[in-house]
């Protein structure tokens, strides 16, 4: 996967690529890290503050100029507080969440921006060729959060699922064709390919 990921880096030349649920900086620093255009730049969206600043003392260690670090918990189009209080079967979907909030120090939850919204007060800066996302359970919501740029600049998206139908069929509504991504997301596991899905969703041309 990490070798179509960075092949769609590379196709796109100097618009930016967009990490949203960057955890630890285990794919957006290597993307920083390989970029071919000198002017492409890097944006990694991760809510918790332990992660976000992990990732800035590696970036600052290996001079990754062109990768800005954005603490925020990335969400749907209208801005939600998620509560740490949260329990039961959905619970494993905050998983990010909790940490934000824990981070906050404020012990009220963590309140969600999109990424139009980021993009609209100019946090991510430039125009976006590739966006990746692996949000634990909220794929949906961060993509409904991007519509606007989803419509209008037409990125490569790459999506880890855990049920990818819903977001199939968001994305087909916006032009978009789907390719599965045949491999386990399960690191303790290599053969297990039923906990999740990586798929490349590619716009359709005009």
């Amino acid at each position: 996967m990490r070798r179509r990921l960075f092949a769609l880096q590379h196709l796109v030349g100097s618009r930016a690529v967009v990490d949203a649920g960057a955890y630890i900086g285990d794919t957006c620093l290597f993307l920083a890290r390989d970029a071919l255009d000198p002017h492409q730049r890097i944006f990694a969206l991760e809510p918790c503050e332990a992660h976000t600043r992990f990732i800035e003392e590696v970036r600052d260690l290996n001079d990754l100029d062109n990768l800005t670090v954005i603490q925020a918990l990335v969400g749907g189009p209208t801005p939600t507080s998620y509560d740490t209080s949260q329990k039961g079967a959905a619970n494993a979907s905050y998983e990010r969440v909790t940490q934000a909030s824990k981070s906050s120090g404020s012990g009220e939850g963590v309140v969600s921006v999109s990424l139009d919204a980021l993009q609209a007060d100019g946090r991510i800066s430039s125009d976006v060729g590739l966006l990746h996302v692996d949000v634990e359970g909220m794929e949906l919501e961060v993509l409904r959060g991007a519509q606007r740029m989803l419509e209008t600049q037409r990125p490569y998206v790459v999506v880890e699922c855990f049920d990818c139908r819903a977001v199939n069929a968001f994305l087909a509504d916006l032009g978009y064709t789907s390719e599965e991504i045949a491999e386990s997301c399960n690191l303790l596991d290599i053969y297990d390919v039923t906990r999740c899905r990586n798929h490349i969703y590619s716009p359709r041309c005009p």
